[in-house]
């Protein structure tokens, strides 16, 4: 998964790219990784942001692939980084708060 973390990116001629692993409790087959860059998309500059949370299952097809975009016109990002880093903040506590559910170590 870290390999093509940036493939968002990367498929949007991306630059600034930097890719980051998130800590997540040790359960085997999961992982949260983010990549961030800055995008040309027509004539916009625009930063990306991709967050992909995976959460794998012995059970057939109990896996799950969470993927979170935030796309902002890059001019924008300083006045909403703080908006961004909650609502990112948010879905991240959210799915370490559902694996650990999931194992009972609530």
């Amino acid at each position: 998964m870290l390999h093509n973390a940036d493939g968002t990116l990367r498929a949007l001629n991306g630059t600034e790219i930097a890719v980051q692993v998130l800590p997540v409790p040790p359960i085997q087959w999961t992982a949260a990784v983010r990549s961030s860059g800055v995008a040309l998309i027509g004539e916009r500059s625009v930063w990306v942001q991709v967050t992909n949370y995976v959460a794998g299952s012995e059970q057939p097809h109990a896996g799950r692939l969470i993927v979170h975009s935030v796309y902002l016109d890059t001019p924008s990002r300083a006045r909403l980084a703080e908006d961004v880093t909650q609502l990112s903040d948010a879905v991240y506590q959210g799915f370490v708060a559902a694996l650990l559910n999931q194992t009972g170590a609530v």
